[in-house]
């Protein structure tokens, strides 16, 4: 989604940018016992707006997903990947990668 996103200049045209995709993936490399080449998936990204707000509401909308399609034993695990840190003694934001 990023690439489509960067590569489309999306951005640009439309600042904040919700879509979601389901349907069935392919992996890549050969298949080892008891997993197959295909699966099945579904995503939801926003992007466009470094808002926290924004991701509170896409880790809601895929919990709601699973307790409606009967998955009541999910946990939600964040990792910050990417995100903001202030530098305390320049107060600058430097990227966490």
């Amino acid at each position: 989604m990023v690439r489509a996103y960067n590569e489309h200049s999306l951005g640009a045209s439309q600042g904040l940018v919700k879509v979601w995709y389901a349907g069935p993936m392919f992996r890549q490399e050969r298949p080892q016992a008891g997993r197959q080449r295909q699966f099945h998936q579904f995503g939801i990204e926003a992007l466009g707006s470094l808002d926290p707000a924004l991701d509170a509401e896409v880790i809601e909308l895929s919990y709601r997903i699973h307790l409606e399609l009967g998955i009541s034993d999910s946990e939600i695990f964040i990792i910050p990947w990417g995100c903001l840190r202030i530098d305390a003694g320049t107060g600058n934001n430097s990227s966490n990668s």
